[in-house]
């Protein structure tokens, strides 16, 4: 419960110092559902569709095997 509001979800957000990370990742699990946010310098990451796409393809395979 939140200001009496029932918590259904939650997203992990962080704010990095910048550095020298091109992209980082935030996992959260929260009532049996794990969220993962991919953060990406723009600047300097321009693949964020390839790099979620094979995100996913990662959990699908480890979803199909268990």
């Amino acid at each position: 419960m939140l200001g009496g509001c029932k918590v259904n979800a939650a997203i992990p957000v962080g704010v990095g110092e910048g550095g020298n990370m091109t992209a980082y990742f935030e996992a959260l699990s929260y009532a049996g559902v794990l969220t993962i946010a991919v953060i990406v310098d723009p600047d300097r990451g321009s693949h964020i569709d390839e790099l979620t796409q094979r995100l996913r393809n990662e959990f699908d395979l480890i979803i199909a095997s268990s």
